[in-house]
């Protein structure tokens, strides 16, 4: 998943933040946010979580949720 995690970071640049975050390394970030599986994609919007996929997904799909998100009014998710 990571080069798909590449290209929304490219793609998105400017109008989303996109990260991810090993965690077998960052434990204490998995367990804060809850993750029991690999991958989970978590999308958060004003500072709070709005959105969570688990499992393995397309860069169409994640593309499409995050664009939903990006054209959200402040607030909406």
């Amino acid at each position: 998943m990571g080069p798909i995690v590449n290209r929304l970071a490219a793609d998105f640049s400017g109008r989303a933040t996109v990260a991810q975050v090993n965690v077998l390394e960052q434990g204490g970030l998995g367990q804060r946010y809850g993750v029991t599986a690999v991958p989970t994609f978590v999308f958060f919007k004003d500072g709070r979580e709005v959105r969570r996929q688990l499992g393995t997904t397309t860069y169409e799909d994640l593309a499409r949720q995050l664009e939903a998100l990006v054209a959200a009014p402040q607030g909406g998710g």
